[in-house]
């Protein structure tokens, strides 16, 4: 007997997130969806009778007699508090009732008007109306009802559905998210986000009634600044904080405020960063003006989807594997906002193996704590990530088969346009996961101020070659040195190239040739070797991979490298 099912799909997301040009509208523009998401779900699993502000039970005609699969529901009531989106663009829900799709698509109206209403008290400077004819115009929420045979799969089949609703969708014309004309409701809402319900729901001040917060997230919340989301250079510069928090604050308060925006706060942005300059002096590196935008997307995913989506336990649908799928991604999503946060960076969207966030390049938990790097944080996410999917064993996958994440990562100084940077980012991704088929890896395009472009390309799957470059980066502080020697190398590639395979002629290459500095920084160079030995594809070094040794190079002199501008 078929199952019936209905299937909510929310857009365009890539649209409004290309229209963002700082990050908080980067931000704001993730949130709101995920944000309907929520409030949807919120609307069709009301109670049908509730009470309304004057105590009187009001009965609830949005009320689905029916069973979410996707997202995972149980916490929904929750404040975030972490910042990130965490719902996806997509609902299934397990449905026989036939009511249940006109009352979905009136809890779908009703809170976009409540959005309307709630955007109109924030900035105020359209009639509540265009606000809500411009959202019903612009956004793209359609929904279907379909059965499933018995056997089939519930989140590829309900995917192909919407699949074809949203291309129908697309051919409507479209409100312009882009406008400049300052018509757009919503670009003019995002600019003003700070301060707005969408930012109370996601920084809510509520934390400590959260039982389930971790207290490392109860911490981190509790230090946040609650005037807005921040902005490049704060998460840029986040290491200095550590280091001097009193200093670090004087300086943000003087400069930063929600209220500034356009060139009054390019300016401000610019006397900060001179003031950190002052304030700090020898402590204020060149990576501080530097900031890390990061795509990542779940590998293998499709797998799982295959299995767990016609896989029930017992015939319980509260137990099913996409119920449990679901509550994985939600539970990674939220231990993966807490890991962002720990090390200095803001999360923007965790939606289980989807991540999208920024982060410092070089952080620090403690004030005498080591140098960590983007790539720590990294390693940190895909041990999470590792750990959690390990479930998925329970449907048939493989060990070796087991997901994995692919990052596309941007480092890119802090004035350089945010539109440009986060595509880069997404670029690097996609390039990796579709373009030349090498997942589970990272691929770093790294734009200098000078415009020198820097990108090169890491296997995950050599956890020796990470783990050594993490060591690497902490083994010399000579950037003058490092300078010329990285230059000096690359111009030997080819020799390099031919003897890699072996330490003991790596190791007497740079005796012989950097003699006057062996000593001094030998270290450096026995890491260097074990790096360059761990290389080889075939018994030699491929252009890649000296890309790859270039990157390293030219990275480890970037983090070590003074302001001099």
């Amino acid at each position: 007997m078929n199952k019936n099912y209905i299937g909510i799909s929310i857009g365009p997301i890539i649209e409004t997130l290309l229209s963002a040009r700082k990050t908080r509208e980067l931000w704001g523009a993730s949130y709101l969806f995920s944000y309907l998401i929520r409030n949807i779900i919120r609307e069709i699993t009301a109670d049908k009778v509730t009470v309304d502000g004057k105590g009187q039970p009001v009965d609830n005609t949005n009320k689905v007699d029916g069973y979410i699969l996707l997202p995972f529901d149980e916490k929904i009531s929750e404040e975030n508090v972490l910042g990130a989106g965490l719902y996806p663009d997509r609902i299934i829900i397990e449905s026989e009732n036939s009511e249940n799709l006109q009352r979905i698509r009136n809890a779908i109206n009703k809170v976009i008007k409540d959005v309307a209403a709630k955007i109109h008290g924030h900035i105020n400077t359209f009639e509540k109306d265009d606000i809500e004819t411009f959202l019903f115009s612009y956004l793209r929420i359609v929904s279907s009802a379909f059965p499933i045979q018995p056997g089939g799969n519930i989140v590829n089949e309900a995917t192909a559905i919407l699949d074809v609703l949203e291309l129908e969708a697309r051919i409507n014309p479209l409100e312009d998210i882009t406008d400049e004309s300052g018509l757009n409701p919503l670009r003019i809402f995002f600019d003003r986000v700070n301060g707005s319900f969408l930012y109370r729901d996601g920084f809510s001040e509520n934390y400590n009634k959260i039982i389930r917060l971790p207290e490392t997230a109860r911490k981190l919340v509790n230090e946040k600044p609650r005037q807005g989301f921040d902005s490049l250079i704060e998460i840029a510069s986040r290491e200095l904080k550590i280091i001097n928090p009193e200093k670090y604050r004087e300086h943000f308060e003087n400069h930063i405020t929600r209220e500034l925006s356009g060139k009054k706060e390019d300016n401000e942005e610019n006397r900060l960063v001179e003031g950190l300059k002052k304030a700090f002096k020898d402590e204020f590196m060149q990576y501080h003006k530097y900031v890390a935008i990061v795509h990542a997307d779940g590998d293998r995913i499709g797998q799982i989807i295959k299995k767990a989506g016609t896989i029930e336990k017992n015939n319980d649908r509260s137990n099913s594997m996409v119920r449990r799928f679901s509550e994985k991604m939600l539970e990674f999503a939220q231990k993966a906002s807490v890991l962002i946060l720990d090390h200095g960076g803001a999360p923007v969207y965790c939606g289980g193996d989807d991540l999208l966030f920024f982060a410092p390049v070089v952080f620090r938990n403690e004030k005498n704590a080591a140098k960590i790097t983007i790539f720590n944080l990294i390693d940190e996410l895909d041990k999470e990530f590792g750990s959690i999917f390990q479930f998925a064993k329970e449907i048939g996958i493989e060990e070796k088969k087991l997901p994995s994440l692919t990052y596309g990562i941007s480092l890119s100084y802090y004035k350089f346009p945010l539109y440009e940077a986060k595509i880069t980012s997404y670029d690097a991704m996609h390039y990796l996961k579709y373009e030349i088929d090498q997942r589970n890896s990272l691929k770093i395009d790294f734009r200098k101020h000078s415009g020198q472009c820097i990108n090169f390309i890491i296997d995950k799957n050599n956890r020796d070659l990470l783990k050594m470059m993490r060591s690497f980066f902490n083994k010399i502080n000579d950037e003058k040195f490092l300078n010329s020697f990285t230059y000096k190398l690359i111009l030997l590639k080819d020799v390099i190239s031919h003897i890699s395979p072996y330490h003991d002629k790596v190791e007497n290459f740079f005796r012989n040739n950097f003699n006057e500095n062996y000593a001094a920084n030998k270290n450096f160079f026995e890491e260097l070797t074990m790096i360059i030995n761990s290389l080889p594809e075939n018994g030699r070094i491929t252009s890649q991979k000296m890309d790859l040794l270039y990157g390293i190079l030219r990275f480890t002199h970037f983090i070590r490298s003074k302001d001099k501008d």
